[in-house]
């Protein structure tokens, strides 16, 4: 089993004990939100890639098989050492060069977009970004480094990158020279003009001390991309930094100018349109009610993902399809509540009568218990009824509601 997915309870528990220790301390604010997005878009990059990483596991072995230049045993500590190296390697050129051509910006955009430094920011992940960094792991393969050490190692470092996403552990003193820490994370999440492009390093930070891309952490950074987002949804995060180059590709005046709006690093301004300033600072507050019946969603839905990961637990194909499109449908409705999308109710319903009659159908048929199916049901009704209605009076603030999700009209890749 993957390290990572043997890490997410631990994950999502910290989440939260950290979400409580921020907004626990003094002039503390956290945005509840930003976890919400954060958990959406982890998840669905899980489920999205189920598939896609067991064929690229299935792919490593094979070029490791018959293509290999080398043979590296793997009891061998060289052999070791070289995969975390050549890893670490692999991955600082797999970022790097996503911060530099704007389709693969588009990508990773994702993981960027949050305003926030918290650990919901390592769990916000794009689903596509995963398809963009198996094509630089795939050398590691060439050179003999055996599949089952690379899936330790890459394990490995999914779980370190974690705890480097957070302000709560401090400077590290003397590691700060070695490794990528968080303290040094944090300057590669700053939007600020001398932070932008700097510190890469998954494990270690000498790769950019090697090739000039260090930057030590002088101030706290403003964090995010420089257009700012203006939703929640993880399925918005990963779609419109695609639909904003398209739409600066139609506009180009010929087709050599199209093609540069998606190779051109993502600072580059085309001169047929204008920046506008960004417009940061997203996340309207929702109702009580309506945030504890949506985190209940979320959790059930993050619960139903485990499953799906977790080997063994489910194996019905009947059974994974329609956990699948529980979840899926789930992270659709619930940061909708959280946009305060004026269909989010409507959505809700159908929703909750979906997940009803699947469950029912599932009983039926004989792919699951009854008893299963009313835990669920009586969960979502403890949680807050069907669909809860708007209470303005448990507003901590008041916001204008959003009507559709939408960035300033600027690239969205910056």
């Amino acid at each position: 089993m993957s390290p990572l997915v043997l890490a997410i309870p631990l994950f999502l528990v910290l989440a939260a004990v950290e979400a409580a220790a921020a907004s626990r301390r003094a002039g503390g604010r956290y945005k509840l939100g930003d976890l919400v997005s954060g958990l959406a878009c982890g998840t669905l990059d899980q489920i999205v890639n189920l598939s896609i990483s067991a064929g690229f596991i299935t792919l490593y072995a094979v070029l490791e098989a018959h293509a290999a230049v080398l043979d590296l045993p793997a009891t061998s500590w060289i052999t070791w050492v070289a995969a975390v190296l050549l890893h670490d390697l692999a991955y600082y050129l797999f970022h790097r060069a996503s911060h530099r051509v704007n389709v693969l910006w588009a990508a990773h955009a994702v993981h960027h977009q949050s305003e926030d430094y918290t650990f919901a920011v390592s769990l916000r992940q794009g689903a596509i970004a995963t398809w963009v960094s198996y094509a630089f792991y795939l050398p590691l393969a060439l050179l003999g480094i055996p599949v089952e050490l690379f899936v330790i190692v890459h394990g490995a470092y999914q779980v370190y990158q974690f705890f480097v996403h957070t302000r709560f552990i401090p400077s590290l003193g003397p590691l700060e020279h070695l490794l990528a820490t968080p303290v040094l994370h944090r300057v590669h999440h700053g939007r600020d003009a001398d932070y932008l492009d700097m510190n890469y390093g998954g494990f270690f930070i000498f790769w950019d001390k090697l090739f000039g891309t260090f930057a030590p952490y002088t101030h706290e950074p403003d964090y995010g991309v420089t257009a700012g987002i203006r939703s929640w949804s993880p399925y918005w995060a990963n779609l419109h930094p695609y639909a904003e180059l398209a739409r600066r590709a139609r506009r180009a005046p010929d087709r050599r100018a199209a093609l540069e709006v998606w190779i051109r690093p993502p600072e580059w301004e085309p001169p047929w349109e204008t920046r506008d300033a960004p417009t940061p600072g997203y996340g309207q507050p929702v109702p009580r009610a309506t945030a504890v019946y949506s985190l209940v969603q979320l959790g059930i839905a993050l619960a139903a993902s485990l499953a799906l990961l977790w080997p063994g637990v489910v194996t019905a194909g009947v059974v994974r399809f329609a956990l699948v499109v529980l979840v899926l449908s789930t992270l659709v409705t619930v940061t909708a509540y959280w946009d305060h999308r004026a269909w989010a109710r409507r959505a809700e319903a159908v929703r909750l009568g979906m997940l009803i009659g699947g469950g029912v159908a599932l009983v039926l048929f004989g792919a699951t218990t009854a008893d299963i199916l009313a835990a669920v049901v009586a969960v979502c009704a403890l949680s807050g009824g069907a669909v809860p209605a708007s209470s303005p009076s448990l507003l901590t603030s008041t916001s204008t509601p959003a009507s559709s999700p939408s960035y300033s009209n600027v690239p969205a890749t910056r």
